[in-house]
């Protein structure tokens, strides 16, 4: 009788492992509906940014390369997005390092893409480069999804009176 309580006790500590591998087997499909939405990052350019540059192949960019940065936005949306929110827009925000502000707007008529927003040379230097950035998916005026950079903050603007 104590070798049947043996058993016992051992054929369900057996099964804990099971279920222990069947849930973590199960992580990658849970935590693939919780991906984001909307992207970004930021890239400085460079003559070591040009692919001519690392394979050394002939490239008048080479001899007068761009200087600056640019800032690559990606989304990526469920299937029925579109369908449910027509006329989605991206809105990227860009705080430059003289403190001054640039918008630019994207249409999606896609679930997924990318677009670039570059600033270079003579823009890059008057500018001082790019401090901070912000991208908002509004639907009708409405911010549905926002992704910011981590020195990102909202001005308090004060007005002198």
């Amino acid at each position: 009788m104590g070798s049947r309580k043996m058993q016992t006790r051992m054929h369900a500590s057996a099964r804990l492992p099971v279920r222990l591998l069947v849930l973590l087997s199960l992580l990658p499909l849970l935590s693939s509906c919780l991906s984001e939405k909307i992207s970004a990052h930021m890239q400085y350019l460079s003559q070591k940014s040009l692919a001519s540059y690392h394979v050394q192949t002939p490239d008048p960019w080479l001899n007068s390369p761009p200087v600056g940065q640019r800032i690559l936005v990606s989304w990526n949306l469920p299937p029925q997005f579109l369908s449910c929110y027509p006329g989605l827009i991206i809105v990227l925000t860009v705080r430059f390092c003289n403190h001054e502000e640039a918008t630019q707007a994207c249409i999606l008529n896609k679930r997924s893409g990318m677009f670039t927003y570059t600033l270079i040379n003579e823009d890059y230097f008057s500018n001082c480069g790019i401090q901070t950035y912000k991208v908002e998916l509004l639907y009708n005026d409405q911010v549905i999804d926002v992704w910011h950079h981590q020195l990102w903050t909202e001005l308090i603007s004060v007005n002198p009176e």
